[in-house]
């Protein structure tokens, strides 16, 4: 019974208190003739810096470029990786360790298929590759993938499967 009691009164105070302050905040928000006052007028931000005029001061500003690099010599040639053997058997490159389902689907999305490409890599074409990788740099040269792809397909010739 008193339980009961309690709970009652905590709930009438709960409400008293709840129309205080509903009585407080819209008296703070009135005037004496009970009309809402306005907010406050705002401030304008100031400005830190003023803006900059970035259009150029003088006509002969084209002539400030850089030189362009002269047109007799070519670029630099990068090492195109593999994309083409003659056998166009693909292989299940997963058996060179070090490469999983992740760097496979990377080397078939760069036409590298099967064990003879790898295996006729030279280091131009293994740095290439290499950067085609940037999340396992340096992985071909750890662990070997050139020398494995070899075996490999020693192997696949010697057993003389297709």
């Amino acid at each position: 019974m008193k339980g009961v009691l309690l709970f009652f009164l905590m709930i009438i105070a709960a409400v008293f208190l709840g129309l205080v302050i509903a009585y407080w905040y819209l008296w703070r928000a009135g005037d004496s003739s009970g009309r809402v006052r306005k907010a406050p007028q705002a401030m304008p931000f100031p400005q830190k810096h003023p803006p900059v005029d970035l259009t150029p001061t003088s006509s002969d500003w084209l002539q400030h470029r850089p030189a362009p690099a002269p047109a007799d010599e070519p670029p630099p040639q990068q090492p195109q990786p593999l994309r083409s053997s003659p056998d166009r058997k693909v292989d299940d490159l997963k058996q060179i360790a070090g490469i999983g389902p992740k760097l496979e689907r990377l080397l078939h999305a760069n036409g590298i298929v099967n064990f003879g490409q790898i295996a006729d890599w030279q280091d131009a074409d293994v740095q290439a590759i290499d950067k085609l990788l940037p999340a396992f740099h340096g992985r071909i040269q750890r662990e070997d993938w050139v020398g494995q792809a070899r075996k490999l397909r020693d192997a696949k010739a010697a057993t003389g499967a297709t």
